[in-house]
């Protein structure tokens, strides 16, 4: 799919850099419309990287506890 003809000429695939440099290729959004285009504008978040943010501003977990449970 990648290289397809139909779907670069579609601009379908999106080149995107990675938080170590790397790029990568991804599928971008299916669907095309007019006003409200849709962009892709960073790569999902590395494994735990908003856990901290999660358990502290969501759950209300506080430091004695992010502590007893390995948060970082």
């Amino acid at each position: 799919m990648v290289d397809s003809a139909h779907v670069t000429e579609r601009g379908f695939m999106v080149d995107l850099e990675g938080p170590g440099g790397q790029k990568f290729k991804l599928p971008g959004y299916p669907v095309r419309m007019e006003h409200t285009p849709w962009r892709l504008s960073r790569p999902a978040p590395k494994l735990g990287e908003h856990t901290r943010e999660v358990l502290t501003e969501w759950l209300g977990y506080s430091a004695d506890q992010l502590s007893a449970v390995g948060a970082r």
